[in-house]
């Protein structure tokens, strides 16, 4: 089985039917409840699915939590930021 390094920039080999893109920062608190709630969503959306969270440079344990839940479900990835790259604020509209 690939680490979860491996699998969040390795090629892929069989692309999914359905990817959700999450953006996390210090979410920790948060994740347990968050997957609660959109897996069985994916689930019923399609068997075909992969989770990816884009951790933004978090100071919480917030990676740590993705990791186990990778663990539990290899369709759970990660990219990791080393710092907080601010993106989720960035207004992409032309003036």
């Amino acid at each position: 089985m690939p680490s979860l390094a491996q699998s969040a920039i390795s090629p892929i080999e069989n692309p999914c039917e359905l990817s959700l893109v999450i953006p996390a920062f210090n979410e920790a608190g948060n994740l347990e409840a968050l997957l609660k709630r959109v897996i069985p969503l994916l689930e019923r959306l399609s068997k075909d699915w992969e989770l990816i969270f884009i951790d933004d440079g978090s100071s919480d344990e917030t990676f740590a939590h993705i990791v186990a839940a990778h663990v539990k479900d290899a369709r759970i990835r990660c990219v990791s930021f080393s710092r907080n790259f601010r993106q989720r604020n960035r207004d992409c509209r032309r003036s």
